[in-house]
């Protein structure tokens, strides 16, 4: 299942010797498990599931 991250740091997914992914920091993703589990090692994520809701405060007249 994917996982919505905001990443604290640049961080890059190594797929294998060849193939990589690069998350750049500051920006929220949809990220695989996989990626979600090594950069949560890594401590470079913040779980966007736990964070709080934007509310959006309107007045209506």
């Amino acid at each position: 299942m994917a996982q919505r991250v905001k990443f604290t740091k640049d961080y890059t997914y190594r797929i294998d010797g060849q193939r990589q992914v690069a998350y750049i920091g500051g920006k929220e993703y949809r990220i695989p498990e996989a990626h979600y589990e090594a950069a949560k090692a890594a401590g470079v994520v913040e779980d966007m599931a736990d964070a709080p809701a934007k509310a959006e405060n309107k007045a209506k007249a």
